[in-house]
């Protein structure tokens, strides 16, 4: 009876080795799948993004536009014009447009002439014109 105690224990203890190896793989093979599909994911969504920025690229190259210097050279070089004409001179779109005039006049560069909605360039506006090559625009 001894023997089948020993015995018994023996295959327990043989068992549950086999236990904790086969729990010990299965974590390792778990953390190995959880770091591959991770690191899959991260190089995913870089080339996406990498893609996104690719595309940027060209639109933010067309937006580097200078449409307060644009508005500057227009001005210098006819004079004081209608909100209207300068929009369709420069032919930057009406938000960039009001954007710049709304920075030169913060800056004093210009002045819209209420009464006939005319915009002026100002002493400073006209110099900064030439420092900006007013003669040079093709505009």
């Amino acid at each position: 009876m001894a023997k089948r105690k020993k015995r018994k224990a023996k295959k327990g203890r043989a068992a549950a080795k086999d236990v904790v190896g086969g729990v010990a793989l299965a974590n390792l093979l778990s953390d190995t799948a959880g770091k591959l599909l991770r690191d899959l994911a991260v190089h995913a969504i870089r080339d996406m993004i990498d893609a996104v920025r690719r595309r940027d690229d060209g639109a933010t190259k067309k937006e580097k536009r200078d449409v307060a210097a644009d508005v500057l050279r227009v001005l210098a070089d006819r004079g004081p014009m209608p909100l209207a004409d300068v929009v369709s001179v420069v032919d930057a779109g009406l938000t960039p447009v009001l954007q710049a005039l709304h920075v030169m006049s913060e800056l004093r560069l210009a002045t819209i002439e209420p009464d006939a909605q005319t915009i002026r360039l100002t002493a400073s506006g006209a110099r900064t014109a030439d420092v900006v090559g007013a003669g040079s625009a093709n505009l």
